[in-house]
């Protein structure tokens, strides 16, 4: 008699809590809804922009790129230099380049201190 092989069934036991946590909240990142924030002029962008450099804070970008007819999630991270019309944002252990001309509206992030 031949074994029966029963494909990716026999390998759900080794899915661990914390990686079906984090699946789980990727779903729930992937399906949230980007609010339509207020377009900015220029002057705003760069006054934000400016200072978040500076005095190295966080900031939260929305680009006026849709996808599926939504806005795409807004990118949260520390300004690390500008080249010619881009800035680079790094999040996440990552560096994105951003246009400033499709930035719709940016934003400096207050973090909670520690011990709050």
């Amino acid at each position: 008699m031949l074994y029966k092989d029963r494909g990716m069934k026999k390998w759900q036991g080794f899915i661990l809590s914390e990686h079906g946590a984090a699946l789980a909240e990727n779903k729930r990142k992937q399906d949230q809804v980007v609010e339509e924030k207020s377009q900015q002029s220029e002057r705003e962008i760069g006054m934000v922009l400016e200072q978040a450099y500076k005095k190295h804070v966080k900031v939260k970008v929305q680009v006026n790129v849709k996808e599926n007819s939504l806005y795409k999630n807004d990118i949260e991270g520390f300004i690390q230099g500008f080249e010619d019309d881009y800035i680079f944002i790094s999040h996440n252990g990552t560096t994105e380049s951003v246009e400033l001309s499709t930035i719709r509206h940016v934003e400096s992030v207050v973090s909670k201190k520690w011990y709050e």
